[in-house]
């Protein structure tokens, strides 16, 4: 993975910027400069013991922060994240379990649910060319790409919801 000054990423869910990509005095190793969106979670403004790194967009003192380049993840793609959530690879944010699936009650008891019609409902989901919308929350969705498989893969679909995402990209061919 690469990352550039100006990238939209991904770290511990949170989005930013990337401001700048290099060393920092005092730390080994590459690091990289990100202005959050969330204004608050930072440390400084780009600056760091008497040293301008970057600027940020923000004039709040505390928009920015380094973070070590292997923490950085620059998300997935619209279409990857379809795939995988409507393919049943995978469920919203956690991996499937041999269909086993199980609620806690008020008072910390684990109850097994039994899925009725499951197998029908998977299959009409597979069906991703027929999609008309759909949901992926905490998908960590950063670029819409419309590919050979995109837009074919699923000319039908417009709504979606994508909570906890960062799109950032939008290639239209």
């Amino acid at each position: 993975m690469t990352v550039a000054v100006g990238d939209r990423v991904l770290i511990v869910k949170q989005a930013a910027t990337v401001r700048y990509v290099g060393t920092v005095n005092g730390h080994d190793g590459i690091w990289a400069g990100v202005e959050w969106d969330d204004t608050s979670r930072g440390k400084h403004d780009g600056a760091v013991d008497g040293k301008r790194y970057f600027a940020c967009q923000s004039s709040s003192p505390t928009a920015a922060s380094f973070v070590r380049i292997n923490k950085v993840g620059q998300g997935t793609s619209l279409v990857d994240a379809l795939m995988l959530r409507y393919t049943n690879q995978r469920a919203e944010g956690q991996a499937m379990s041999d269909s086993q699936v199980y609620f806690s009650t008020s008072n910390k008891c684990k109850v097994r649910v039994e899925l009725v019609g499951e197998e029908k409902v998977t299959e009409r989901q597979r069906k991703t060319d027929q999609l008309v919308s759909a949901r992926l929350v905490g998908a960590q969705v950063a670029s819409v790409v419309s590919n050979l498989s995109g837009t074919a893969a699923m000319p039908y679909l417009h709504p979606f919801g994508a909570c906890s995402s960062c799109i950032v990209k939008l290639h239209v061919p």
